[in-house]
C-alpha cells in the first residue's frame, strides 16, 4: 500500500500465458496473490469489499481472477482457507464474491 493513497501495486513474478481460445493474456500466480491479498484485507476488516477494485488489462485475467475467487470461496466454505474470528465462512464468502473485477476500459470516461 502507498501511505495516504488507496491504491497498491503488487509485483508478482509469474508467467503470462495466452488463454486457450483467445489472444488475451493471463497470469495464474498473479491471480492467486491478488485474491489472497483481497481476501486477507476483507478478513481483517481493513477494507470493505465495495472499497476494493481489481483492475487488469486483459479479459482473460478477469475470467481467471473470478475463477480464483470461486476456488477461494469453495475453500472458505470447506474450512480449509482463511478462517478468522471476525467473519463467519458464509460472510467471508459473500464479501469476497462482491469485490469488483474488471478491465481498465471500464474505468475510461
Amino acid at each position: 500500500m502507498i501511505s495516504g493513497f488507496p491504491i497498491a501495486w503488487v509485483n508478482v513474478r509469474g508467467q503470462e500465458s495466452l488463454e486457450n481460445s483467445s489472444r488475451s493474456l493471463q497470469n495464474v500466480q498473479e491471480a492467486r496473490v491478488i485474491v489472497n491479498l483481497v481476501a486477507s484485507l476483507i478478513s481483517m476488516q481493513k477494507f470493505k469489499n465495495e472499497d476494493m477494485f481489481i483492475i487488469t488489462s486483459y479479459s482473460a485475467q478477469v475470467k481467471l481472477l473470478w475463477n480464483t475467487v470461486l476456488e477461494a470461496c469453495k475453500a472458505i466454505k470447506a474450512g480449509t482457507y482463511l478462517q478468522n474470528r471476525y467473519l463467519s465462512p458464509m460472510e467471508m464468502e459473500n464479501e469476497l464474491r462482491k469485490v469488483w473485477i474488471g478491465i481498465m476500459d471500464r474505468f475510461q470516461v
